[in-house]
């Protein structure tokens, strides 16, 4: 399990505009870029949205409380 923390966007330049929104979660996997990550309910301020950067954080030990990645992606419309 990968501890992520997930910033994101609602266009594709994140310089010029804040996250809306933001979160910390496990995944089994890490995400690439153009992947689809779909909201959880039982993940306070998840949203659909797609993967447009992924950066992997080193750590300094097994104890590090880092993120092991951050995920930067942008909203799209939900598929219910």
């Amino acid at each position: 399990m990968f501890d992520l923390a997930v910033f994101i966007y609602e266009q594709t330049d994140e310089i010029k505009a804040n996250s809306i929104c933001q979160y910390r979660a496990r995944f089994g996997v890490v995400p690439r870029v153009g992947d689809y990550i779909y909201r959880h309910i039982g993940i306070e301020g998840a949203i659909d949205c797609q993967v447009i950067k992924v950066a992997v954080v080193p750590k300094l030990d097994q104890n590090a409380t880092d993120a092991d990645a951050i995920i930067k992606a942008i909203r799209v419309e939900p598929l219910y």
